[in-house]
């Protein structure tokens, strides 16, 4: 359109290039005005063919025909997709209502938990509201769980808590078994000494929501110390230390 109205305005004049080079910038910006907004019916006329051979908006229109179809196909609309759905935000839900637990509730649930993860009622175990403790035989030597609101986790693990000769002793012996003890629990296991003359192996995990979820969680990660250190505990007990097993008490 552009160029016949140029012949027109010159008629049988020669048209030099300064007329050519305008008759090529008016048509860029007519089409780049017609590409963004057909507004009129002979602009849309003329951008019809040009939209056409875009290739990406031939991809968008496909993209959203078959989305269309398919929200509107008979699958989308059946029972089964429907229950299918329903399923699953069901789930959903029901993952992220699980009920809080009172700390004696899930300290005590977790002295369960590890029974039934080691495979043994043969423990002795107290629970507080913020500590449960959990032993098979000399009760300073015992593993716990303690929940530690002000740092942010809940410590776990195996707790020497006689005498410092014997905790140091005990120390000792189990980090001559460290290399054994981190590939049975992992890399974030400590062996150290701590308050009071006692000593402990260890780790933090981060406190979270108390619910059944997380008790599982930390019933089976002290569990795991249960397996893993009561062998070493009983060989490297010195012989001096008492260690009797009677009835497990509550």
């Amino acid at each position: 359109m552009v160029p016949t109205v140029v012949v027109g305005l010159r008629g049988s004049v020669a048209i030099g290039w300064r007329w050519w080079a305008l008759t090529v910038l008016c048509f860029g910006v007519a089409t780049a005005i017609i590409w963004d907004q057909p507004f009129t019916r002979a602009g849309a006329l003329l951008a019809a063919p040009i939209r056409a051979l875009d290739p990406s908006r031939i991809g968008r229109d496909v993209s959203l025909k078959v989305r269309r179809a398919a929200a509107s196909s008979p699958a989308s609309r059946s029972p089964a997709s429907r229950r299918s759905r329903s399923r699953a935000s069901a789930t959903a839900r029901s993952a992220s209502a699980l009920p809080k637990l009172d700390r004696r509730s899930f300290l005590r649930a977790v002295v369960d938990s590890i029974r039934v993860e080691t495979g043994t009622g043969a423990f002795h175990s107290i629970a507080w509201s913020h500590m449960a403790q959990v032993w098979s035989g000399n009760k300073q030597l015992h593993y716990e769980a303690w929940i530690r609101d002000r740092l942010g986790v809940i410590e776990v693990g195996l707790h020497f808590e006689a005498d410092a000769l014997t905790n140091a002793r005990l120390l000792a012996a189990f980090r001559a078994h460290e290399r054994h003890i981190r590939r049975a629990l992992g890399p974030d296991v400590r062996i150290e000494g701590w308050d009071k003359g006692w000593a402990r192996v260890w780790e933090p995990v981060a406190l979270v929501t108390l619910d059944r979820s997380f008790l599982d969680r930390i019933g089976t990660r002290i569990a795991a110390y249960v397996v893993a250190l009561e062998p070493i505990l009983r060989a490297e007990l010195p012989a001096d230390v008492a260690w009797t097993e009677s009835r497990p008490k509550r």
